[in-house]
């Protein structure tokens, strides 16, 4: 490559494209985020208004449990996801020291996401399977959530990756 078509330093092109991968893995998060608590929410609603037996759904202990592990995962992730995003506007989306927490916030999204698709499907029930109808919001859902998990990195390479930059970051004095 020509010296005057160098784009950043020579020999850190590989760096220049992998820090290109925060910002996209940060999109992604979000985005799949909304979709997540757009399914909660309609799973919620499905839970305060179907009734079995003469009683709410949400009535039933199993229900709130699988409940509160959606909106744990949603309330979790979305701290983290905050905290990240400050940390992108005081250094940059391409700061070396960014990688490995997005990382790891791309891998605690999907993972997350398994769980919220998961819980929605079995509280709605049949409804949760259904393309039309009150159960569409939450089958759209479960049928796209995995995607996002692969592209812009695995999930077991980005925790790899997360993992690793901490290795890396590891202080060598450090002993227990």
């Amino acid at each position: 490559v020509p010296t005057k078509c160098l784009f950043g330093k020579e020999g850190k092109g590989f760096q220049i494209i992998m820090s290109n991968f925060n910002h996209e893995r940060w999109m992604i998060c979000v985005s799949n985020m909304a979709r997540a608590r757009m399914c909660t929410e309609e799973t919620f609603k499905w839970a305060m208004q179907r009734k079995i037996f003469g009683t709410k759904l949400v009535e039933q202990a199993v229900i709130r449990e699988k409940l509160a592990q959606m909106f744990s995962a949603l309330e979790t992730v979305t701290a983290l996801q905050y905290e990240v995003t400050y940390s992108m506007c005081q250094k940059g989306s391409q700061s070396p020291l960014l990688g490995g927490r997005i990382a790891l916030l791309k891998y605690t999204v999907t993972r997350s996401c398994h769980l919220i698709a998961d819980n929605a499907v079995q509280i709605l029930g049949g409804r949760g399977v259904t393309r039309t109808g009150m159960g569409r919001i939450v089958e759209a859902f479960h049928r796209v959530y995995k995607i996002p998990a692969v592209y812009g990195g695995s999930e077991e390479i980005l925790a790899d990756l997360a993992v690793r930059m901490a290795i890396k970051a590891f202080p060598a004095e450090a002993k227990l």
